[in-house]
Order: C-alpha cells, then sequence, then structure tokens
C-alpha cells in the first residue's frame, strides 16, 4: 500500500468505524469534529487529526469545509504511533499544507513527488507534536534537554534531574502528555534527525550514528529499519533511484 492523498468534504454524523491504516485530516476550511478513541477534538486552522491503525473514531460536520485526507501505508502507519490524536499547525504545517492542496489540484501527481510530500509531513508532525502539548516547565525543560544531547549518552536520571522530577514521575508525564515513554522519546527524535542527515548532508553513516548518540553502527542502523522499513544507506539513496528511474 502507498500513501493516498484525497479532498474530501463532510456533510453527515458518521458512526465509529476503524481501519487498519493510519489516517492524518489536514484542515483546509470549516470544522471537523472528531472523536478517535476516548479522546475528542476537532480539526480546524490551528490543529489537525493522526488517527492511529486499528483505533475507532467518528466524525461530524455541519457547515462548507474541505479536507485533505492521507492514508498512509503499514510502514509509515507506526510513526504516527509516536504522535497524539490532535497536532497543533505550527507555522511550518501551516505553509506546508497549502503546497500540498496545490499539489493535489493538479491532473496528476507523481509518485515521487507523492512519496517526498508524506515524508517531509510526517517529518513535521513530529517536531510540532510536542509543540501542541500543555504547557507544562518541566516537560518543555526534558524536551529542550533531549534535543539539545541528542548525541550524547542520555539517562533517565539526567533527563529527570533537568526537569526537577523523579524518573517515576517523567515517565508518567511523558505517558500522560507525550503518548510514550521518555525512552521512547528519546529514540523517536534520534531516528528523526539521523532522518535529517541523511537527507540535508553527505556525513558518513557512521558520523551521522554518532551524531544521534549511537556508537555501536550496527545498533543504529537496526533501530533505522525499525522505523522507517530500510538501512540507513538504502533511505539516503531511494528518493534519488526513484527520481532517475524511467
Amino acid at each position: 500500500m502507498t500513501s493516498a492523498m484525497t479532498l474530501r468534504s463532510y456533510s453527515a454524523i458518521n458512526t465509529l468505524h476503524r481501519h487498519d491504516f493510519a489516517q492524518l485530516v489536514l484542515p483546509l476550511q470549516g470544522v471537523l469534529e472528531l472523536q478517535i478513541g476516548n479522546i475528542a477534538g476537532q480539526v480546524d486552522q490551528s490543529r489537525m487529526a493522526v488517527i492511529r491503525s486499528g483505533v475507532d473514531h467518528g466524525f461530524s460536520a455541519g457547515e462548507e469545509n474541505l479536507f485533505i485526507v492521507i492514508d498512509l501505508p503499514h510502514n509509515e502507519s507506526r510513526i504516527c504511533e509516536q504522535l497524539p490524536p490532535f497536532v497543533a499547525t505550527d507555522a511550518a504545517l501551516k505553509q506546508y499544507i497549502p503546497f500540498i492542496y496545490q499539489q493535489l489540484s493538479m491532473p496528476s501527481l507523481s509518485p515521487v513527488v507523492g512519496y517526498s510530500m508524506v515524508s517531509l509531513l510526517l517529518q513535521l508532525l513530529i517536531r510540532a507534536g510536542p509543540e501542541s502539548l500543555p504547557g507544562d516547565r518541566r516537560l518543555n525543560a526534558a524536551l529542550h534537554y533531549v534535543q539539545a544531547n541528542l548525541a550524547a549518552e542520555l539517562t533517565l536520571n539526567q533527563v529527570a534531574a533537568v526537569a526537577h522530577l523523579s524518573v517515576r514521575q517523567l515517565h508518567q508525564l511523558f505517558i500522560r502528555h507525550v503518548g510514550m515513554s521518555p525512552g521512547q522519546y528519546i529514540q523517536q527524535q534520534r531516528m528523526l534527525r539521523a532522518s535529517q542527515l541523511l537527507t540535508d548532508t553527505r556525513l558518513t553513516v557512521q558520523q551521522i550514528a554518532d551524531q544521534c548518540g549511537y556508537q555501536n553502527l550496527s545498533a543504529f542502523s537496526d533501530r533505522f529499519r525499525q522505523l522507517y522499513g530500510q538501512s540507513p544507506s538504502t533511505f539516503r539513496l531511494s528518493p534519488k533511484r526513484q527520481t532517475e528511474a524511467p
């Protein structure tokens, strides 16, 4: 399955349903009320929705509306497990969503362009996710410390100390507001940095592993493959190969 991007308008109440792939709902016009699992919210100009695979959800809408709906393949659906159901649209997302709409309005969308658009969107979402969380100073201190020390050998004791919390309290705060443990968040951010360095620099894979806190290249490659479905070297080359394909 590849990513399917469509423009949709909603005019009725839909009963709860689920599907075996993740889905993103991006705002263009109007408001969409959503129930995702046990969390209710809305998609509007200030937020979008992330519907995880296998999660019950339903919607209702009244006024004229238009949204971009993206069905994600299974390898990309895993990234959504790291995101909250509703993500605030920061400045980068607010600029990028109209670009996606513009591309979808074209007569045909190249698979290469579609692949690149979804990949970048997921990276922007992972960055924006924590910004949509409540402004807890302790949580923000922990998040900023992690971001500044991804190359170091981070321990939960260090992160907890910066936030003036016990390790148990830190874990509870992350689960409640980030939707994952501190350790999972650290791994997520390291892999995001790795994908950016693979795309934007000519550093060797070993150098990138070092900058992402991995001294063991094999462990770095294994973790990267689990998240992105391919090795770091293949990830770096695949967009180029697709562009050059006849």
